[in-house]
């Protein structure tokens, strides 16, 4: 996740199972948070996906 305009990068534990997930983490008190993320199968297939500004901080 980033803070900062994307600027830089902060990896986040995630916990779950069977493709449900939760992250829990510290986050400023104003601006935006962007997310990005990756994942493979067994089979080696990959996805990744970037969400700019996803939710926005008060």
């Amino acid at each position: 996740m980033s803070y900062d305009g994307n600027a830089t990068w902060r990896p986040v534990k995630l916990s779950g199972k069977s493709g449900i997930w939760s992250a829990r983490y510290d986050a400023p008190h104003h601006g935006f948070v962007s997310l990005k993320t990756e994942g493979w199968d067994d089979a080696g297939n990959h996805i990744s996906q970037e969400v700019i500004r996803a939710y926005g901080l008060k």
